[in-house]
């Protein structure tokens, strides 16, 4: 049984970082992060997060991080068996994070880890965008609102085109969508 509290469309709203004496480090993500999880009743959830500033500097890279899974959550635990992710590495494992709940939003904590050469421990704080729960029937629900005009049924996600999708992200970054592979396909 999933914790309800988990289910849901979430935006990335903040990122913290620290080291093992609690000195507080440049934040994952960089100053802008950007990121979107999705909870699904039907135990499968989907995370992608990069830095959102529109130009880093020449010697910084992109952080950018994808997976997709099939999740438990008990309501303290989120585990994720990752079956795709941008990191190769990360398929065929587990994705462990410690939850909480404040202040109206999530706080996912993963396990302490190396990251930009320091050992820290890392907090992403996220703002949830959309629920909906199970269906009529004990169905699997679309977490994900549908567009206006458009059925909320799990075969109306696969219709959908970039441009149903452009509400649901910033402002800043919708300047020059990019289109879905569905859209260039031939008809």
């Amino acid at each position: 049984m999933i914790d309800e509290r988990i289910l849901g469309t979430w935006r990335l709203k903040r990122t913290r970082g620290v080291d093992d004496d609690g000195k507080v480090l440049p934040p994952p993500y960089g100053p802008s992060p950007n990121g979107v999880v999705c909870f699904q009743s039907d135990g499968r959830m989907y995370c992608v997060l990069c830095d959102g500033r529109h130009e880093l500097p020449a010697d910084e890279p992109r952080q950018f991080m994808s997976y997709a899974g099939d999740y438990s959550f008990d309501g303290a635990t989120l585990s994720t068996r990752v079956d795709a992710s941008s990191d190769a590495s990360r398929i065929g494992g587990e994705q462990v994070r410690r939850v909480r709940f404040e202040n109206g939003g999530m706080l996912l904590a993963p396990p302490r880890r190396m990251y930009a050469g320091v050992m820290q421990h890392q907090e992403l704080f996220w703002e949830r965008v959309a629920y909906k729960g199970m269906e009529k029937g004990g169905r699997a629900g679309i977490i994900c609102p549908a567009p206006p005009g458009r059925s909320a049924s799990r075969a109306s996600l696969h219709r959908r085109t970039s441009a149903d999708w452009t509400r649901y992200i910033p402002a800043r970054a919708r300047a020059a969508p990019l289109p879905c592979a569905r859209d260039r396909r031939p008809r």
